[in-house]
Formats: C-alpha cells, sequence, structure tokens
C-alpha cells in the first residue's frame, strides 16, 4: 500500500521553508562571489536592470544604487538599512498595481497595511509559486527571518552577506515581477 507521506501544518511547512532558504543562503553567496569576480553584478548592471521597473522613481533609484554601492563594497549595515525600505515601498507598489488594498481604513483614518498583513493576506502567485510567502518568510514573519522587522526596529546587530544577498535578490525579483512591456 503507497501512503502518502506526514502532512505538516502550514506553520511547520514555513519553518521547513525558511530553515531550506538558510542552508541556501551560502549557496546565493557563492554565486554573487562568482558573478561580482567575472564583473557581472556591479552597479551599472544591477541599476541597469532594476531601472526597467515601472514603480522606480528617479529618486527611488539613487537611494538603491547608494544601496547596492554599499552592498558590493561589503558595507552590510548601509546596504540593508538602505534597501529594505525600499523594498518594502517596492512591494506596495507591485501589490498596488495587482489590484491588492495595501491601505486600511479605520476609526482613526487611513493608514497602510503593515507588510506582514499585506503578504500573508494576499497571495501572489508566478506560476505555481507563491512569491507572497517567500517576501513574506524573509521579510515579516516572525516565524522566519523577519529581516525588516529585525532591521527597522533594531532587534539585531547582525548585518551579514547572507541576509543583504537575499535582499539583494527580492530587489531584483521585484525588479522582474515589475519591468516595463
Amino acid at each position: 500500500i503507497i501512503r502518502p507521506g506526514v502532512e505538516h501544518t502550514e506553520e511547520q511547512n514555513r519553518n521547513m521553508y525558511s530553515s531550506w532558504l538558510q542552508y541556501q543562503g551560502a549557496l546565493m553567496h557563492i554565486i554573487v562571489l562568482t558573478a561580482m569576480r567575472e564583473g557581472l553584478f556591479t552597479v551599472d548592471n544591477l541599476m541597469g536592470y532594476i531601472s526597467q521597473s515601472d514603480i522606480i522613481t528617479p529618486r527611488r533609484a539613487q537611494i538603491i544604487q547608494t544601496g547596492l554601492t554599499a552592498y558590493l563594497d561589503e558595507d552590510y549595515v548601509v546596504a540593508i538599512s538602505l534597501l529594505i525600505p525600499q523594498i518594502e515601498y517596492m512591494i506596495r507598489e507591485m501589490y498596488r498595481a495587482c489590484g491588492f488594498s495595501v491601505i486600511d481604513n479605520d476609526q482613526i483614518g487611513t493608514t497602510n497595511d503593515a507588510l506582514g498583513t499585506i503578504l500573508n493576506s494576499h497571495p501572489l502567485r508566478i506560476n505555481d509559486y507563491n512569491i507572497g510567502d517567500y517576501l513574506h518568510i524573509i521579510l515579516s514573519d516572525r516565524k522566519g527571518w523577519n529581516l525588516r522587522n529585525l532591521y527597522c526596529h533594531g532587534l539585531t546587530e547582525s548585518f551579514s552577506c547572507i541576509n543583504a544577498d537575499r535582499l539583494v535578490h527580492i530587489l531584483l525579483l521585484i525588479a522582474f515581477l515589475t519591468r516595463k512591456s
């Protein structure tokens, strides 16, 4: 008799996915170092790609360029500090462009939904991949990497290359998903 494997709760699946992404981080860093050594990962190349996004304004492009320069100079404190707010903006704009609401109207007035609320509430699928889950686990899931909250709320002092690599990956992914037609 063939039986299906062990079923996991959604929380267990997220924990396993988060762990898998952590293990994959070392491989991603080797790829980044190789691309840098080969001259493929330069600020000009990265900005040329990112600037094709419909949601990047000239001012935001300058901030992203400064963050990428710091990243390639291995100044991960500056890179992470500059890139996370730009990524959050890009995610909001991407979700807004897909027709999802990213604001909340309550008795206090109109406010932006928390990033975790947006990512957890609105599945964003590309083919069979839930991009929203990936972004949520890396940026705002308390049981995942939670990078946005850790850095923006000063909850960590660890500004690692692995975390910076992942943020650059997210930046490139969002630029890909929002590129001009």
